[in-house]
């Protein structure tokens, strides 16, 4: 089983903390799939990093599954959300619920 971590280099929120992850030790290349995509595994934890939408992605997990033959526990997605105050938080976006921390 795989922690599956998506990111897109489209959105700043998620460039940033994908390069301060890639920047820790221990990474490695993992699987290749299509030119604008690219994966890089650590332990229990694999990046995928495209240049699409996140909000488009549906069913990552059985996707990863049938490419890779590793089974998803739980996908992560780095993205932006804004608060109304917009004050810096940062949020965990459950099934359609954002909570702020």
């Amino acid at each position: 089983m795989v922690t599956l971590v998506v990111a897109t280099t489209t959105d700043p929120a998620s460039i940033n903390p994908e390069n301060d992850v890639f920047a820790m030790s221990g990474w490695l290349p993992g699987h290749s799939f299509q030119e604008d995509t690219k994966s890089l595994v650590n332990e229990g934890v694999s990046v995928l990093l495209h240049g699409k939408s996140i909000v488009v992605e549906d069913d990552l997990d059985k996707w990863w599954e049938e490419l890779t033959g590793v089974v998803v526990d739980e996908v992560i997605f780095l993205c932006k959300h804004a608060t109304v105050s917009n004050k810096h938080t940062l949020t965990i976006h459950p099934i359609g619920k954002t909570l702020s921390i």
